[in-house]
C-alpha cells in the first residue's frame, strides 16, 4: 500500500510538470528562409502555432516574396528580418481577402520588414491590421524601419496598416508610400498611408509618409485617438479627395507635431497640410508647412471646433496658410535666446510667407534686428473673432547672425551708420552681405568702423576691446603737470 502511494504521488508529479506552463525564456525562434534547410521554413505560413513570446526571423532578399496572411494572437511576438540578410523580406497577400498581417493581441513587434503589394477587397489595413475591441484595448504595437509601399485598402481605412483600439502604438524609422485608402464608392476611407481608430496615444518618429491617398487624411488619419505624437515625421506630396491632405485629426485631443514637414500636400477641400477637427490642445512646434493647397482654405493648416492649440516656432509657406472656425490658439512663446526656425537669432513666434493675408514675416519691419517683426500678427475665425496673436512674428528668412559682444559690455551699437536702440552683449539678426559695425560707450573711445560679412544661416562673432579715453594733463602754480582725469 506505502509502495502504491508513491508510485501515485510520482506520477502525479511527472503528469503535473506537463501541464506546467512554459518558463520564460522558453519562446520558440522560427527561421524562414527562401532556401530549404535544417530548422528553416519556407513559407511563414508553414508555421504551425506562433506562441507566446516567440520571434519569427525571415531572411530577406531581392526579388523573393513571402506570402502573407499569417494571424498573430499571443502577446509579446516579434517579427523581424534575419539579421545579416540582404535586404527587408517582401510579404505580401496575394489572396485579397486578408491583409499580410493580422494582430489580436498587444505587444507584438515587427522591425525590418517590407510589407508591400498587398490589395484588400473590403476592410481595413491591406498590409497590417491590428485590433483589440472597445472594452479590451490592445496594449503595445511597435514597428521599427520597415516599408509599406503600394498597398491598397480597396474598400475601407488604412491603405497600408489599421490600428483599432490599440493603445501605446510605436512607429519608427518607416516609409509609406503610394498606399491607398478605398476607391471611394461612397465607403469611408481614410488614412492612405496608416489609420488610427479608438487608439490612445500613438507615436510616430522619424517616419515619411509621401504619395499616399484616401479620402481624408492622404498620409494618416487619427479619430478618437487621444495624445498622438509625432517627430521628425514627414507628409509630402499626399493626396485627400476632402480634407487633411498630409494629416487629418478628428476628436483626437493633444495631437503634438514636433519638427514634423507638411509639403506639397493637396486636398479638394480643406487643409492641404492639416486637418484638425474637435482636437483641443493641439502643440504644434518646429513644424514647417510648405507649398501645401486646399481648394476652400487652409493650405498649411485647417482649425474647426479646435480650441486652446499652442503653435510655437513653425513655419507657414503655403498659398494659403491657416484657416480657422471657432478655434483659438496662443501663437508665440517668450523671447528667449535661441536660433528660431528663420535662422534668428532669438525664439518667439512663428514665421509666415507666402499667403497674402498672412505674410507678415515677409513685410514687416525689423527696426532692432533681432529677428522678430516689431509688430503683432491677428489671425481670425471665419466669424471675425480671433483665433490668436503673434506677438513675435519671425522675419523672412535669408539672414544671419552676427554676435556683438565689447568689453565692457553695454556699449551702443551703430549698423551701418545707424546708432540701433541696441547695446553689446547681444546678437543681430542681419540682411546677407556686407555692414559696418562699431560700439559707442561714454568714456570710451569710438573704435573704427568694421566691415562684417553676413552669410545666410551662419553665425558670425564681433569682438571689441574698448579703451577709455586717455587722460589729458593740466599744469599747476609749481610749474609741474599732473593728469586730470
Amino acid at each position: 500500500m506505502a509502495g502504491g502511494t508513491v508510485w501515485f504521488a510520482m506520477l502525479c508529479l511527472v503528469v503535473g510538470c506537463f501541464m506546467l506552463p512554459a518558463a520564460a525564456g522558453a519562446a520558440t525562434v522560427w527561421n524562414v528562409s527562401h532556401v530549404a534547410g535544417a530548422g528553416n521554413y519556407t513559407s511563414l505560413l508553414d508555421i504551425s502555432v506562433i506562441g507566446e513570446g516567440d520571434t519569427i526571423r525571415i531572411w530577406g532578399v531581392e526579388g523573393h516574396t513571402y506570402e502573407g496572411g499569417i494571424t498573430i494572437i499571443t502577446s509579446g511576438v516579434t517579427v523581424e528580418r534575419w539579421e545579416g540578410s540582404p535586404a527587408r523580406p517582401i510579404i505580401t497577400n496575394s489572396s485579397h481577402t486578408a491583409p499580410a498581417i493580422t494582430v489580436t493581441a498587444g505587444g507584438i513587434t515587427l522591425q525590418g520588414l517590407n510589407v508591400s503589394g498587398n490589395s484588400l477587397d473590403s476592410g481595413n489595413g491591406a498590409a497590417i491590421r491590428v485590433g483589440g475591441t472597445r472594452y479590451a484595448h490592445l496594449l503595445g504595437f511597435t514597428v521599427t524601419d520597415c516599408v509599406f509601399t503600394g498597398n491598397e485598402a480597396a474598400g475601407g481605412s488604412g491603405g497600408a496598416v489599421s490600428l483599432e483600439y490599440v493603445d501605446d502604438s510605436r512607429i519608427a524609422g518607416t516609409t509609406f508610400t503610394n498606399n491607398t485608402a478605398g476607391n471611394y464608392g461612397g465607403r469611408p476611407c481614410y488614412g492612405g498611408g496608416a489609420y488610427f481608430i479608438h487608439s490612445a496615444s500613438p507615436t510616430l518618429t522619424n517616419t515619411t509618409f509621401a504619395d499616399n491617398t484616401a479620402l481624408a487624411g492622404g498620409g494618416a488619419f487619427f479619430t478618437n485617438s487621444t495624445s498622438p505624437t509625432l517627430t521628425n515625421t514627414t507628409f509630402e506630396n499626399n493626396t485627400a479627395k476632402y480634407g487633411g491632405g498630409g494629416a487629418y485629426f478628428g476628436s483626437s485631443a493633444s495631437p503634438t507635431l514636433t519638427d514634423t514637414t507638411f509639403e506639397n500636400n493637396m486636398a479638394g477641400a480643406n487643409g492641404g497640410g492639416t486637418y484638425l477637427w474637435s482636437s483641443n490642445t493641439a502643440a504644434l512646434i518646429g513644424t514647417t508647412f510648405a507649398n501645401n493647397t486646399a481648394a476652400d482654405g487652409g493650405g498649411g493648416a485647417y482649425f474647426t471646433d479646435s480650441i486652446s492649440a499652442v503653435i510655437t516656432n513653425c513655419r507657414f509657406d503655403s498659398p494659403t496658410n491657416i484657416y480657422a472656425k471657432a478655434s483659438g490658439a496662443v501663437l508665440n512663446g517668450t523671447r528667449t535666446v535661441g536660433t528660431n526656425i528663420a535662422g534668428g537669432p532669438y525664439l518667439g513666434g512663428n514665421l509666415w510667407l507666402t499667403d497674402p493675408a498672412q505674410n507678415i514675416s515677409g513685410w514687416g519691419t525689423d527696426a532692432d534686428f533681432d529677428g522678430i517683426c516689431d509688430e503683432a500678427f491677428i489671425i481670425n475665425n471665419s466669424d471675425g473673432s480671433v483665433f490668436g496673436i503673434d506677438h513675435l512674428p519671425l522675419v523672412v528668412p535669408g539672414g544671419g547672425t552676427a554676435t556683438i559682444n565689447s568689453t565692457p559690455a553695454g556699449a551702443s551699437i551703430r549698423l551701418d551708420g545707424v546708432e540701433l536702440a541696441r547695446t553689446t552683449n547681444t546678437s543681430l539678426y542681419l540682411p546677407a552681405g556686407d555692414h559696418d559695425l562699431t560700439v559707442t560707450l561714454d568714456g570710451y573711445v569710438t573704435p573704427e568702423n568694421r566691415t562684417v560679412t553676413i552669410t545666410a544661416g551662419q553665425t558670425v562673432p564681433v569682438s571689441f576691446n574698448l579703451d577709455p579715453v586717455p587722460t589729458r594733463p593740466h599744469s599747476s602754480g609749481d610749474g609741474r603737470s599732473h593728469g586730470r582725469r
